[in-house]
C-alpha cells in the first residue's frame, strides 16, 4: 500500500519469534540488496547500494562469474544476481521475510486494491 520509490528492512519484534521483513518499491527505482556474512552463521547484510556492503569487517566478496558473463553479454547484471555470489538483489515490488530460525521467504506484494 505504499507509494513512491522506497526500500526498507524492518525489525519486526510485534510477533513471536522476532523477525525481519524487507520490501522494495514496485517499479524498482531503489534497489536493496541482501545477503548471508559468511564468517558469522545467521547473519544477514541489506544496502542499497553494492559499496555500503563492501565495508563490512571479516567478509570477503567473491565475483560472480555469471554476472561478468551477464555484463559483458547484456550490458548488466541480471536481477536478482549482483557481482558478488554472496549478494543478490530483491526484485521490485518483492516482501523478503526472514524467520527467526533463519528461514527465508521471498513473496510478491499484492499492490493497491
Amino acid at each position: 500500500m505504499l507509494d513512491g520509490m522506497f526500500s526498507f528492512v524492518l525489525l519486526d519484534e510485534s510477533v513471536t519469534p522476532t523477525r525481519i521483513i524487507a520490501s522494495r518499491d514496485p517499479i524498482g527505482i531503489t534497489t536493496l540488496y541482501q545477503g548471508r556474512v559468511s564468517s558469522k552463521p545467521g547473519v544477514v547484510m541489506f544496502a542499497s547500494e553494492l559499496k555500503a556492503l563492501r565495508v563490512l569487517p571479516d567478509h570477503s566478496f567473491d565475483i560472480d562469474d555469471r554476472a561478468v558473463h551477464d555484463y559483458f553479454s547484456f550490458g548488466h547484471v541480471r536481477k536478482p544476481r549482483s557481482i558478488y555470489r554472496q549478494v543478490s538483489m530483491l526484485d521490485p515490488g518483492h516482501f523478503l521475510t526472514i524467520s527467526a530460525q533463519g528461514l527465508s521467504t521471498i513473496r510478491k506484494s499484492q499492490g493497491r486494491q
